[in-house]
Protein backbone atom coordinates (compact mmCIF):
# COMPACT_ATOMS: atom_id res chain seq x y z
CA UNK A 1 0.00 0.00 0.00
CA UNK A 2 2.83 2.41 0.83
CA UNK A 3 4.40 1.77 -2.58
CA UNK A 4 1.17 2.72 -4.32
CA UNK A 5 0.97 6.02 -2.46
CA UNK A 6 4.63 6.70 -3.18
CA UNK A 7 4.09 6.14 -6.90
CA UNK A 8 1.00 8.39 -6.86
CA UNK A 9 2.93 11.11 -5.03
CA UNK A 10 5.79 10.96 -7.54
CA UNK A 11 3.36 11.08 -10.49
CA UNK A 12 1.48 14.06 -9.06
CA UNK A 13 4.77 15.86 -8.37
CA UNK A 14 5.82 15.36 -12.01
CA UNK A 15 2.49 16.77 -13.21
CA UNK A 16 2.83 19.77 -10.90
CA UNK A 17 6.45 20.37 -12.00
CA UNK A 18 5.66 20.05 -15.72
CA UNK A 19 2.75 22.50 -15.46
CA UNK A 20 4.99 24.99 -13.65
CA UNK A 21 7.66 24.56 -16.31
CA UNK A 22 5.06 25.09 -19.06
CA UNK A 23 4.08 28.39 -17.47
CA UNK A 24 7.70 29.54 -17.37
CA UNK A 25 8.56 28.72 -20.98
CA UNK A 26 5.00 29.27 -22.30
CA UNK A 27 4.87 25.99 -24.20
CA UNK A 28 1.61 24.22 -23.55
CA UNK A 29 1.83 21.16 -25.80
CA UNK A 30 4.28 18.27 -25.68
CA UNK A 31 4.08 15.74 -28.51
CA UNK A 32 6.16 12.55 -28.45
CA UNK A 33 4.41 10.81 -31.36
CA UNK A 34 2.62 8.17 -29.33
CA UNK A 35 1.63 10.62 -26.57
CA UNK A 36 0.41 14.20 -26.77
CA UNK A 37 0.04 16.22 -23.56
CA UNK A 38 -1.53 19.65 -22.99
CA UNK A 39 -0.25 21.61 -20.02
CA UNK A 40 -1.60 24.68 -18.24
CA UNK A 41 0.09 27.87 -19.48
CA UNK A 42 -0.38 31.52 -18.58
CA UNK A 43 -2.54 32.02 -21.69
CA UNK A 44 -4.83 29.21 -20.61
CA UNK A 45 -5.26 30.85 -17.22
CA UNK A 46 -6.21 34.30 -18.61
CA UNK A 47 -9.86 35.28 -18.57
CA UNK A 48 -11.18 37.01 -21.66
Amino acid sequence: MAGTFTALRIFMSLVWFSNGLAKLIDKGTCDWGFLSVNLATQGAMAMS
